[in-house]
């Protein structure tokens, strides 16, 4: 809507008796003036379409319809995948693929265990069969998978995350039998170049302990700072939770016992994930 003054045409007679009386005008041209409103133009100017931003080029092959066998997104744009062959990485939302996989990392598919930090930041284990469980690469990169870093590691798979670019946690396997889980908790603050062993509950190993039990299979690691994480998992047993932290950073667990809905002691119970939406619960 735009606004209108408008000047109108005002005409005024005098008359008086007398024959030497003449009219007396007094006259205004019209005038017309316009002032758009700043208050109109801000508002078609906030209606105007907003150009979307293009994603930034990333300078690695595409991959048509890739299929995945992992994907995690990091936001509406972000987020890496695992295919049987490759690790994949998108930008656009899933609408394009592209091929980041290491150098000579060949077979990915189940065997590799991943943890993606941000969309440039990630680490790829990959086991050596020959030295299985002691054993593997892994695979790190900075710029978002164009190049990698490799790295010996004395363990050869397992559950890990890092908290921040250089500092991570590894939960790795020992092996499993008869309902138990021996692993070992490594850690590093170098960005996976080196670890160093803090825990370990398989009693062939130097050094053994028993606050986090051998019994029950545990999949699920979840550090929070560089002293306390948790171990989740599973023991088949009804009514039973295998959930486990440690505040010492990895040194000593004790149990954590969790209030359980009706009827859950009839249950074969696990811990498939842990998600923190505070530093406290």
């Amino acid at each position: 809507m735009k606004k209108y003054r408008v000047l109108l045409l005002l005409s005024i007679f005098l008359s008086a008796c007398g024959p030497n009386v003449t009219p007396f005008p007094l006259a205004v041209s019209p005038e017309l003036v316009v002032e758009p409103s700043a208050t109109v133009e801000a508002t078609q100017a906030e209606l105007a379409p907003q150009a979307t931003p293009l994603p930034a080029i990333v300078e690695a092959p595409l991959i048509d319809s890739p299929s995945i066998l992992n994907i995690e997104m990091l936001n509406e744009t972000d987020g890496w995948g695992v295919t049987e062959e490759e690790i994949v990485r998108t930008n656009d939302g899933g609408i394009t693929w592209f091929n980041v996989t290491p150098a000579n990392l060949a077979d990915v598919g189940y065997l590799v265990f991943t943890d993606f930090f941000d969309e440039t930041h990630a680490w790829v284990q990959f086991p050596d069969m020959n030295k299985y469980p002691n054993g593997g690469k892994l695979y790190r990169t900075s710029d978002g998978g164009l190049t990698w870093e490799t790295f010996n590691t004395p363990f050869s798979g397992g559950a890990f995350k890092f908290i921040d670019e250089q500092n991570g946690w590894m939960m790795a396997d020992l092996g499993v039998g008869a309902g138990s889980n021996a692993v070992s908790i490594f850690k590093t603050s170098d960005g996976g170049a080196t670890w160093n062993r803090t825990y370990t509950n398989d009693p062939n190993l130097e050094g053994a302990g028993d606050s986090l039990p051998l019994g029950g299979i545990k999949g699920v690691l979840l550090p929070l700072d560089g002293q306390t994480a948790w171990v989740g998992g599973v023991v088949y047993a009804l009514g039973e939770i295998y959930l486990f932290r440690s505040e010492d950073g990895g040194k000593t667990w004790s149990s954590v016992e969790l209030e359980l809905p009706s009827g859950a002691s009839k249950s074969e119970l696990g811990v498939d994930g842990i998600l923190f939406v505070s530093p406290s619960r």
